[in-house]
């Protein structure tokens, strides 16, 4: 399912867009894409990021961005959100061509000029679903991590392990330690889309960097060494497999 984000302060410009969404999703529509999404709109850009600030490439996929709104317009709000080191896809829609040149800057996948025209509209569709499958097959997310009073922006190739510990969460990371408040639970689903496995009730595991599997421990490149509970020896042993053996 492709999650997308209708930012657009124009009822009337933010109902057509979620109307051509609706038709290039749909099975009925001839040249359709057989594929599920789903939109959700927010008026301004400080409504999308009072709700999602933390979370954004977790939560959607795609953004379509109105330049022109009051307070933050699209290209600024696009600056703040590659800012805070969000990777999500951007396509932006406005009525004056020549402002969308400026897309280039926060690495825009184009932009659509109102009101949009379906034919334009499937050709970037089709460019968002391209950029979105290669950025989920590098199965890279992006965290946003607040820990020693300074926010830190993780990839989460370079993370070995999270484990908990009373409500204390620890990334293991290849330079070193992050300590902060959370739940084991809340990290396993940011991490849903790279390839991470829980080991035990403690520890959420990165398969990239296990060297070795043996009994009912996991070694990491780093030389730590993680117990791996009964209950999940299956299951790991099965996660290992897959992603190895897919590559």
């Amino acid at each position: 399912m492709l999650r997308i984000a209708i930012v657009d302060d124009t009822e009337a410009d933010a109902a057509q867009l979620e109307g051509l969404l609706a038709r290039y999703f749909s099975p009925a529509s001839p040249g359709s894409e057989a594929a599920a999404c789903s939109v959700t709109r927010f008026a301004s850009g400080d409504a999308l990021l009072t709700a999602h600030a933390g979370d954004l490439d977790q939560t959607f996929d795609l953004l379509f961005l109105d330049i022109e709104m009051p307070g933050d317009n699209g290209m600024r709000l696009a600056g703040r959100i590659r800012t805070a080191g969000s990777r999500v896809a951007l396509i932006f829609t406005t009525r004056v061509a020549r402002l969308a040149s400026l897309g280039y800057d926060v690495e825009a996948l184009g932009y659509l000029l109102k009101p949009v025209q379906y034919p334009q509209f499937v050709l970037a569709m089709r460019r968002a679903q391209d950029h979105v499958a290669a950025a989920h097959a590098n199965k890279d997310v992006r965290l946003t991590i607040d820990a020693d009073g300074q926010t830190r922006y993780v990839s989460s190739c370079d993370i070995l392990y999270v484990e908990v510990n009373r409500h204390r969460l620890i990334y293991h990371l290849a330079d070193g330690d992050l300590e902060t408040w959370g739940s084991l639970k809340d990290v396993s689903q940011r991490l849903a889309m790279a390839p991470f496995v829980a080991v035990n009730r403690y520890a959420l595991v990165n398969l990239e960097a296990v060297s070795q599997f043996a009994g009912s421990t996991v070694t990491l490149e780093n030389g730590d060494e993680l117990q791996v509970s009964l209950a999940r020896k299956t299951d790991v042993a099965a996660a290992l497999a897959e992603h190895y053996g897919g590559e």
